[in-house]
């Protein structure tokens, strides 16, 4: 479940952010990456938050949704089919859920 927040919380990052891709001035040479900033709210008050991020990031997390998507279709043949749960899923140290089978 840990999984499946932090990349909810990354694509809200994504999704709900004001990005500035190619923008500059006349000394701008540097477009290789993507600024952008989101309003946030806390039990502390409203602050911003900012974002500097290169393509690679993205990538990262397009590959990380991608991972995340094969485990809840993986979870889905358990219900449908009645499968084992524990004999399709395991749990690293780090508290990461993968499949056995995604690591042969």
């Amino acid at each position: 479940m840990h999984q499946f927040q932090l990349i909810i919380n990354q694509r809200n990052d994504v999704i709900h952010s004001t990005w500035f891709i190619g923008y500059g001035n006349d000394q701008t040479t540097d477009f290789s990456n993507a600024s952008g900033y989101k309003h946030k709210r806390s039990k502390t008050g409203a602050g911003v938050k900012s974002f500097d991020v290169s393509p690679s990031h993205f990538d990262s997390l397009a590959n990380q949704a991608e991972e995340l998507a094969k485990l809840f279709l993986r979870l889905n043949g358990c219900f449908a089919f009645d499968h084992s749960i524990s004999n399709n899923f395991k749990i690293d140290e780090n508290g990461n859920v993968y499949s056995p089978a995604d690591r042969a």
